[in-house]
Formats: structure tokens, sequence, C-alpha cells
């Protein structure tokens, strides 16, 4: 499933994706567990550089902390088996 835009926020149900963008300092507002695949939700404002991060992951040339990623991947990948408790 692709990634959506709406007011404001950016929703994604790609959790590797989802842990790049919260390692890039994008704020994570919740998780949607109403839906599934669960969807991870982001703040989307009009300054960030939300954009140029999805591009950089869609192309392959996203850099980052792999430590954080990983821990930030594993942590996420619980939410989700947990059934979400990022609430939303």
């Amino acid at each position: 499933m692709e990634p959506i835009q709406k007011h404001r926020q950016f929703e994604t149900t790609i959790t590797p994706l989802a842990a790049y963008l919260y390692i890039s300092g994008v704020e994570k507002i919740g998780t949607d567990t109403s839906k599934h695949p669960i969807t991870f939700i982001f703040k989307h404002p009009n300054n960030t550089n939300i954009d140029k991060l999805i591009a950089e992951w869609e192309n392959g040339i996203a850099v980052g902390n792999v430590k954080a990623f990983y821990k930030t991947y594993k942590s996420f990948l619980k939410e989700i088996k947990d059934g979400g408790n990022g609430g939303y």
C-alpha cells in the first residue's frame, strides 16, 4: 500500500518508512489500529522536509543512524503485534 498524505498529516502502513521518518525527527502523532494494516500517523507541517525524506526512502538513498533505526523499527513491530499502543 502506498503512503498517503492528508490534512497536514502523513500516514503510512510501511513500518520501515515510519521508523526512518521517526529517527529523522518527524513527529509521530499516533497509530490507527482501526485499519488493517495498522497505520502510522505523522505531523506534516508545511516547513518540514518530510517530502524529501520520503523521496530519499523511495529512491534507496536514505541515510541515518542504523542502530536508532533498528531499535525504532523493532518497537514499531512490537506496537503492531500488541495491537497498537501509540493511540489515535
